[in-house]
């Protein structure tokens, strides 16, 4: 996921998931530095903002991509869930040995 491009989200269809949940399907056309136009279909619980995204992509496979700010908050969650996994394996030890 080396090389990076300016996608155009050209149509964004709001969906709903089996528990009811909403989500977004956007589709965004780019095109890769040899100039081949590319589709892509992205999902996402935001709905973008803009009608341009930044993404990375696979020069051998341009279908596989990466949106520049889609992994801006799992760092977070990361976090997050290690304090969490932490926390209770701090909580099982006080259980089982006091």
């Amino acid at each position: 996921m080396n090389h990076q491009s300016t996608g155009i989200v050209s149509d964004i269809i709001q969906r709903i998931g089996i528990k009811g949940n909403i989500y977004y399907q956007f589709i965004i056309r780019y095109d890769t530095l040899a100039g081949s136009p590319v589709t892509i279909n992205h999902y996402s619980i935001k709905k973008p903002k803009e009608s341009e995204v930044i993404l990375y992509y696979d020069p051998a496979k341009p279908e596989k991509f990466v949106l520049k700010n889609d992994g801006q908050f799992r760092s977070v969650n990361i976090i997050f869930g290690i304090f969490a996994v932490l926390f209770l394996a701090g909580a099982v030890c006080a259980f089982l040995f006091l």
